[in-house]
């Protein structure tokens, strides 16, 4: 998530949609000024190599603090403690959500409770999002792959995890971009059509022209699948399945009956 007050804008950060990759290289235009959530330690070491802003002023301060959850001079202390532990074992994001003032895949409606109606009515906000069958297909083989870090999903099939995990996956997305049922971005970018997208945000941010080459040569943590794997659980059943929780708001933006 990035909130640009020298460029005036909001990027909400959704899942398995390239965003962190968007994310790396919007981080070029940034100044010290700007929120910048922390991402994971191999893609924030990529930011880093490429000279870019990395995670800066999205903790909220000792005296926001205590004016927000009413805590004494000890508790602080205590929280400070645990950001030091949390960020050596992980990384910063590992904190407890609600003792972070901005994080990477924070909902809408978090996001304008922590910025000025100034700045949520005037700055230009948009996000990224991806067909919802390859957008659930790319997490299942991320959280499968990442088994230290997701141990509820070991053993899991594509099945068992749509019909446990698919809805709320796609909520949590839809809570990113909207409030309420509404969205509330002022543009979305799809994956499929990305170069386009990012030529809309060439214009309206002014950036360089190069970014869709920037973004070409920016290369995350991969999801470690490939097409065969993905045909073989991409079966009728499970393709109704998913289809079955594809929400509203997607079905609109992708043209789903």
């Amino acid at each position: 998530m990035i909130l640009s007050h020298s460029k005036k804008f909001i990027f909400f950060k959704t899942l398995k949609t390239s965003s962190t990759s968007l994310e790396i290289i919007l981080s070029k235009y940034l100044n010290e000024l700007d929120v910048i959530t922390p991402i994971d330690q191999p893609d924030e070491h990529i930011r880093i190599s490429k000279g870019f802003k990395t995670k800066q002023n999205y903790k909220y301060s000792s005296l926001e603090l205590i004016k927000k959850f009413k805590l004494k001079s000890l508790h602080v202390l205590y929280y400070k403690l645990l950001s030091s532990y949390f960020s050596s074992k992980f990384y910063d994001n590992y904190l407890p959500p609600k003792f972070l003032k901005f994080s990477q895949h924070q909902t809408a409606e978090s996001i304008k409770a922590n910025v000025s109606r100034e700045i949520w009515n005037n700055y230009y906000k948009f996000t990224i999002l991806r067909n919802p069958i390859d957008q659930i297909v790319s997490n299942f083989f991320y959280v499968k792959n990442n088994s230290k870090q997701f141990k509820i999903f070991i053993g899991l099939s594509f099945e068992d995890y749509l019909s446990r995990y698919a809805k709320n996956f796609f909520q949590r997305n839809v809570n990113i971009f909207s409030i309420n049922g509404k969205i509330i971005v002022d543009f979305i970018i799809k994956y499929e059509d990305l170069e386009r997208g990012l030529d809309h945000l060439i214009n309206k941010l002014n950036l360089d022209k190069n970014i869709y080459d920037d973004y070409k040569s920016t290369k995350t943590k991969s999801n470690n699948y490939n097409e065969s794997q993905k045909k073989k659980i991409l079966t009728d059943e499970n393709l109704e399945l998913i289809k079955m929780n594809i929400p509203e708001i997607y079905k609109k933006i992708y043209k789903y009956d």
